[in-house]
């Protein structure tokens, strides 16, 4: 079983582009949707941003994945796992003690 290189372009674009329809319903929301779903639907502004972060969510664990691919690629080699691990502990602002310590000590080829 091979393993096939794949240009990362594609899910980029495609996250890009998703990421930027989520905004739509916030965008709506400045300009007053919500008033207008509320009288005309029966919901507003709570459930609208409850769908919008609901679906949002996902589409950011989905975009680490291609993030994480990129940094393992473009990373200089001696520092691979030290990038990795900036990126993906960066968005929490978390980084454990144990498992930073463990990173260090593993050594590169």
């Amino acid at each position: 079983m091979s393993v096939k290189c794949r240009d990362i372009d594609n899910p980029v674009v495609f996250l890009s582009l998703c990421g930027t329809l989520m905004t739509l319903p916030f965008v709506g929301m400045f300009c007053g949707s919500h008033e207008w779903t509320a009288a005309h639907w029966g919901f507003g502004a709570r459930i609208i941003a409850l769908l919008d972060t609901t679906a949002d969510s996902s589409l950011g664990q989905a975009a680490m994945s291609p993030m994480l691919a990129w940094i393992a690629k473009e990373a200089p080699r001696r520092q691979k796992v030290t990038y990795l691990k900036d990126a993906w502990f960066w968005p929490t602002g978390s980084r454990p003690d144990s498992l930073e310590s463990a990173l260090l000590r593993v050594k590169s080829p």
